[in-house]
């Protein structure tokens, strides 16, 4: 199992966010596409923002406490027909429990809980990605010629630079590398 962290948020041709999670003592990483939402959601989680109301994961998390139960860590598990699994592991008064779940809820979870995030070798025996200095995400060297389902391109519009400004910012400034 590898310890990850989120690197950054990124956009494909066709508008889908993208979060890199990076392996700690490694280049590579997962490419993991989640809608706009749960992007606006992992990058507030990162930067520990709170809003006027809680959204559905401040208020997950506030029922967690006050129910004396904590997030042990966040495990990206397996890659099934190109979508990822992920499992929340939770502390509670009778024991650890595991719940299935997706990996952007699985992310935000364990940042607003700071808890651990895991991604298991088979996940990127699978799908192991780098960012090429152009900002291309591509399959690992280690993985051969083959090439993830989706490769990512940067931005290339004016307006997609502007839509993702927000998430570039949030995450400029923040260093999840432990």
């Amino acid at each position: 199992m590898r310890k990850v962290y989120p690197t950054g948020v990124l956009s494909d041709s066709f508008g889908q966010l993208c979060i890199f999670l990076k392996d700690t003592n490694s280049e590579e990483g997962l490419a993991i596409w989640v809608s706009e939402d749960m992007g606006v959601s992992i990058v507030a989680a990162t930067q520990n923002e709170k809003f006027s109301r809680p959204l559905t994961h401040e208020l997950f998390c506030l029922a967690l406490k006050k129910l004396g139960t904590s997030v042990s860590s966040a495990i990206i598990t397996d890659l099934i027909e190109d979508t990822f699994i992920a499992t929340l592991i939770l502390n509670t008064f009778q024991g650890q429990i595991r719940l299935d779940c997706r990996p952007s809820d699985a992310i935000v979870m364990a940042l607003r809980m700071n808890a651990p995030l895991y991604a298991e070798e088979k996940a990127f025996e699978l799908a192991a990605s780098v960012i090429t200095d152009q900002g291309f995400i591509v399959a690992s060297p280690k993985r051969g010629p083959k090439l993830p389902s989706k490769a990512l391109p940067p931005p290339t519009t004016a307006e997609e630079h502007e839509r993702l400004k927000p998430f570039e910012e949030g995450l400029k400034d923040i260093n999840l590398n432990p």
